[in-house]
């Protein structure tokens, strides 16, 4: 009789080990598939929101190069007539302007990177030089280059921070007559992620063609992270063909684990990236 209640004593306690196994084992499952359902959505929701910013910005440079391809239109009208009418130049910059939100300046310069006063956006703009800036001797030195970008500066006209976008013009027989140039102030590149509202850990940035950082939202605190590159591993795919990816990763600006879905825009060489 002893022998058969140790018996079931025991069958009992192998029973509620049993059934708390299986009970951690249904709990580890639920928790894992609550997991992947969470690591879907934010995966699509950091793809959904590359995709609208990709819009957004395209949207924003063919304004840009549409200033920039009309000016550089007329300036070189101007050089095949025999002289550029800085008047008439003036007034098509002041009529497009409007059509851009967050410019700073635009400018002209002749073929040493003068700008004259008095000329371009804003009205009364004191006489520059901008022969020592990358994008002028990018467009400069080669010809074949459509619109550039600096990273972000600090304006000589403006004061303020900002990424500057330039085409040259040219003389009738093809040879490099100087630069236009457009300066966007960088906290109208910030204000279209803001309105977003993705997270309080979200970040967004934006890539210039050689895949350098030209503005993150938020702003990083360490300044000297600007211009910091894509993943080398990621720009390799990309040289390669890729147009987008999703990956896991922990930032090393802050050290915080993300998803990143990055994909390059449509119509422009950028590359925009969400996490």
């Amino acid at each position: 009789m002893r022998q058969m209640f140790l018996s079931s004593r025991h069958g009992l306690r192998r029973l509620f080990w049993l059934a708390n196994l299986l009970l951690a084992v249904f709990l580890c499952l639920g928790l894992w598939f609550s997991y992947q359902l969470h690591l879907r959505y934010a995966q699509e929701r950091a793809e959904n929101t590359a995709l609208t910013i990709d819009r957004t910005l395209s949207g924003m440079l063919d304004q840009i190069d549409l200033l920039l391809l009309s000016v550089q239109d007329e300036l070189e009208v101007g050089l095949a007539r025999g002289k550029i009418a800085s008047g008439k130049v003036d007034h098509l910059i002041e009529r497009l302007v409007r059509n851009v939100q967050g410019v700073n300046t635009v400018r002209y310069s002749n073929i040493d990177g003068q700008a004259a006063a008095n000329t371009g956006f804003p009205a009364m703009s004191p006489a520059n030089n901008y022969s020592d800036r990358d994008y002028f001797r990018i467009l400069r030195d080669r010809p074949d280059v459509g619109m550039v970008n600096s990273q972000p500066l600090i304006g000589r006209t403006s004061g303020r921070p900002g990424i500057v976008f330039g085409r040259a013009y040219r003389k009738p027989d093809g040879s490099f007559a100087g630069t236009v140039i457009v300066s966007i102030d960088t906290a109208r590149i910030s204000g279209l992620f803001s309105a977003l509202e993705l997270g309080e850990r979200s970040v967004l940035r934006f890539f210039d063609q050689n895949y350098s950082s030209l503005v993150r939202y938020p702003d990083y605190d360490d300044k000297s992270r600007i211009g910091s590159a894509v993943n080398p591993a990621v720009v390799e795919q990309l040289q390669s063909g890729l147009t987008k990816y999703v990956l896991i990763r922990v930032s090393r600006s802050d050290g915080i684990r993300r998803i990143y879905a990055g994909r390059k825009l449509e119509l422009h060489p950028y590359l925009v990236e969400v996490g």
